[in-house]
């Protein structure tokens, strides 16, 4: 449970600092933290029912800051969460280049879902005109990035764990 928690933390710190520095710099680059979130759960020994729920807490939270209709962020990272376990539950790998290429399909996925929910809402094609303008420089940005939230976490759970003393000193 600790782990579960620990990834859903950095994912929302991450966010936070990005739309702070997006905000001051005008970058237009988004790096989905959800969907990395989402790939190490799924990619490491996390509770199935601990990690949903933790990822759905996480989605209703994003999506409170989102722009849009409540709820859609929250559906579209789900939907996501259940399409990328039942995908790594049958290509199970742990290696490093493998996950950043599921972050990639997974955030290409995401924003695909999102912009096409977007635009049967509001009945305008523009959402994927802006999908294809942006989302290969999500994908790289999200790609890149799944190292260094795996690093992170890997910190954070050093940091949060309890160091073991044996009995015989």
């Amino acid at each position: 449970m600790k782990r579960v928690i620990i990834n859903v933390v950095i994912a929302f710190i991450c966010m936070l600092i990005q739309s702070n520095v997006s905000s001051a710099f005008g970058l237009d680059i988004v790096c989905q933290y959800g969907v990395i979130a989402i790939i190490l759960s799924a990619a490491t020994s996390m509770s199935l029912v601990s990690s949903s729920v933790s990822m759905l807490i996480f989605a209703l939270l994003c999506d409170i800051f989102a722009s849009g209709p409540i709820g859609v962020y929250a559906f579209c990272l789900m939907v996501v969460f259940a399409v990328s376990h039942a995908l790594m539950f049958r290509f199970r790998s742990e290696r490093l280049v493998a996950l950043m290429i599921w972050s990639a399909v997974m955030s290409v996925l995401f924003e695909l879902l999102l912009a096409g929910v977007y635009a049967g809402i509001f009945w305008n094609r523009h959402y994927f005109f802006i999908f294809i303008d942006h989302f290969w420089k999500d994908m790289i940005a999200t790609a890149l990035m799944t190292p260094a939230v795996m690093a992170l976490e890997h910190l954070a759970e050093k940091v949060f764990s309890r160091k073991k003393t044996s009995s015989l000193s």
